[in-house]
């Protein structure tokens, strides 16, 4: 289902005017009664019809909310159809149970005859402080105070409260949370969309564990670009045992982790690590907009810990130039001489004397139109040169002309922390936090375009003719570059021969020197089984070399289907590269590019986009290669046509999306030579 913003209309879902609260059994001592008990002391008004049994009555109902066993939800989602509620809510409680497979098949084939929707099952409820409205059996401790800028998605419904409980002592937190527990209807991405449609939020963090759609995420995720919202993602399931647990716990794919994270990259989505990574960004973006650049300027009464700050910046990719000759000579004259005015900006000489000269000193930084950001980093959580530099932030901050963080090593006293949470300024005791944080408010939005595509169901080239239907159920080598000159691609000069006889002649027309390599679907790995013979520059070694290769082929497997000898001319001069295609569970075809020939296992250099791309796309993936400077030319030597390889990448992204029958297809190597770039070698499987 492709989701748009006009279809994601959640308003009766997230900001009820009426709740069917329907509980069985010990659910009115468990999960319903503690909803219930959220809702009340939240802002809603609206009336909330507690159902106890099958004979109480409901109707004119926005929202049901359901804590149930298990093998009794259909008889109730029957009952919500009947009444004509158009949303319903599956609690994680003390009896929902563990889905079976018949349980989910049984709830899917009643949705799909209704036009009821429902988030869950495991579902925590939600938070929702535009509207003043918090329905959870969460038993912890969340803000409602208004944060305006921020939103959490959490597939996990204890998870997600987690974090928001965590958010609370933090200082901080979220103008949504919504759990989508086991996501068997309503998706991340549809209430992302929702969302969206909310002009303060700026920050939308996701933890997720899998997708049932990907495709319907990043295109979400590029309508958030557009609108300028940044998008955060903690994805849990990153090794063997927990992607093994994801299945059984959301309907929802796990995925391939390096395609995860070259989907976050293509899409300009921020990969999170860690629940307090979660935290921190919401802090950062609650308390400031996004600023222009990413140059730090650091102050601090030690000089280690500044120093130590610094070198934490560096590695999360902020800046931290020097301070602006201009204005070191400007405040050399205004401060004693013994202060250091150089980026990190040491306060130490100062003393607890020195309140005037640190308000000063960060009034003119905050003034200064060469610097980004402003972070105070102290060691010690009292003293006077601790109050100084507090009542200097404290002072500065009301310009907000630039972002100001405070990092106290030392810990925060609980007066100081009031104080901070007061003006808005965030504080960290990590470093290295920190310095996380604000490169993540720092980092610029990638410029995507509206008319971009997200998947093959998006672009135009999915309407050509296919050329798998014509070609044989299982392929060789000569029937995958059938394939890839059927969609104009370039590829050597070959052909399949079926005689000695016929191999002389092919190879006198092509000119020597040529390759010979024995065609079967049965045998894959033709340099494993030694059915390839090489630069061969006559006839006498094309003769010796036939008759051999074909023998070691029916060693290799008797029963292999042998379809011929491809003769092929040698290629020699260019760079050895790979190009590849598969189609993965969550995101669809996906395309890689990397260096070939020994490169490729030596390596592994490569570089993946969720398809399609365009020519510059491609460009763009080859340039990020560790040994693209191969390509371009080093030491002196003249450089190889990398623009011809971008437009083969561009044209098999095309092939992904025109192929609708194709599985995989492996390109290696490509010869991206001084003059175009020839396929020597490929590999399909098809379905």
């Amino acid at each position: 289902m492709i989701i748009t913003m006009s279809e994601a209309k959640f308003d009766r879902l997230f900001n009820p005017r009426s709740i069917a609260l329907i509980g069985e059994g010990i659910a009115w001592s468990g999960a319903a009664a503690r909803a219930e008990k959220t809702l009340q002391e939240s802002s809603f008004k609206g009336p909330v019809i507690e159902i106890k049994n099958e004979e109480a009555t409901f109707q004119q109902v926005d929202l049901a909310i359901l804590d149930v066993a298990t093998c009794h939800l259909p008889y109730w989602l029957g009952r919500c159809e009947e009444e004509n509620i158009p949303y319903a809510m599956l609690l994680a409680s003390e009896q929902s149970g563990v889905w079976s497979q018949k349980d989910k098949e049984t709830v899917s084939r009643i949705l799909s005859k209704s036009a009821l929707r429902i988030i869950g099952p495991d579902s925590m409820g939600f938070i929702n402080l535009k509207d003043k409205i918090v329905i959870s059996p969460f038993q912890g401790c969340f803000s409602k105070d208004q944060y305006e800028k921020v939103a959490l998605i959490s597939q996990s419904g204890d998870l997600g409260f987690a974090v928001a409980s965590a958010a609370r002592l933090a200082g901080t937190g979220f103008r949504y949370v919504i759990t989508t527990g086991g996501t068997s209807d309503i998706d991340l991405a549809e209430v992302g969309t929702w969302i969206l449609n909310d002009p303060c939020v700026k920050l939308m963090l996701f933890c997720l564990e899998g997708l049932r759609d990907g495709v319907a995420f990043l295109r979400m995720a590029r309508e958030a670009n557009l609108r300028g919202v940044r998008l955060g993602v903690l994805k849990a399931g990153q090794n063997v045992s927990s992607r093994q647990a994801i299945s059984s716990h959301v309907s929802a794919g796990a995925g391939n982790a390096a395609i995860w994270s070259a989907a976050f990259k293509q899409f300009g989505i921020l990969p999170l690590r860690d629940t307090d990574e979660i935290i921190d960004l919401a802090c950062v973006y609650n308390s400031f907009p996004p600023p222009a650049g990413r140059k730090t300027i650091i102050v601090s009464p030690s000089r280690g810990a500044g120093i130590a700050f610094s070198d934490n910046c560096f590695e999360e990719g902020l800046k931290v130039p020097s301070v602006p000759e201009d204005l070191q000579r400007e405040l050399k004259k205004s401060l004693p001489s013994d202060v250091y005015v150089n980026n990190p900006i040491d306060l130490a000489s100062l003393g607890v004397e020195g309140a005037e000269y640190v308000t000063y000193l960060l009034r003119r930084l905050m003034n200064s139109p060469n610097l980004d950001i402003i972070a105070a980093v102290l060691t010690e959580s009292r003293g006077e040169e601790v109050r100084n530099i507090m009542a200097a932030l404290l002072d500065v901050v009301r310009d907000r002309k630039h972002p100001v963080v405070c990092c106290s090593m030392g810990g925060i006293e609980e007066e100081v922390r009031e104080m901070l949470k007061e003006e808005g300024i965030p504080f960290f005791t990590s470093p290295r936090r920190c310095a996380r944080a604000l490169a993540g408010l720092s980092v610029g939005i990638p410029s995507l375009e509206a008319s971009m595509p997200v998947s093959c169901e998006e672009c135009a080239v999915a309407e050509e003719k296919e050329g798998l239907p014509d070609l044989p159920q299982s392929m060789t080598e000569y029937d995958a570059k059938r394939l890839l000159a059927f969609h104009n691609i370039d590829i050597t000069k070959e052909y399949l021969c079926h005689s000695l006889e016929e191999a002389i002649e092919t190879a006198e027309t092509i000119g020597y020197p040529v390759a010979l390599k024995v065609m079967s679907p049965n045998i894959v790995h033709k340099s494993e089984a030694r059915i390839i013979a090489l630069n061969l520059r006559g006839e006498e070694e094309l003769r010796n070399a036939y008759g051999r290769t074909l023998e070691k082929a029916r060693l290799a497997n008797p029963a292999a289907d042998i379809r011929g000898v491809l003769v092929q001319e040698m290629l020699e001069d260019g760079i050895e590269c790979t190009v590849a295609i598969k189609r993965d569970t969550v995101f669809g075809a996906v395309l890689s590019v990397g260096l070939g020939g020994i490169y490729a296992s030596a390596v592994r250099d490569f570089v993946m986009r969720v398809a399609p791309v365009d020519e510059e796309s491609a460009m763009a993936m080859i340039r990020e290669l560790k040994g693209y400077s191969l390509l371009r030319g080093v030491w002196g030597r003249p450089g190889y046509d990398v623009a011809a390889f971008a437009k083969m990448v561009a044209s098999l992204s095309r092939l992904a999306c025109t192929e609708t029958r194709l599985v995989q297809l492996e390109i290696n190597p490509v010869f991206v030579k001084k003059k175009g770039a020839v396929v020597v070698d490929a590999f399909v499987l098809r379905r």
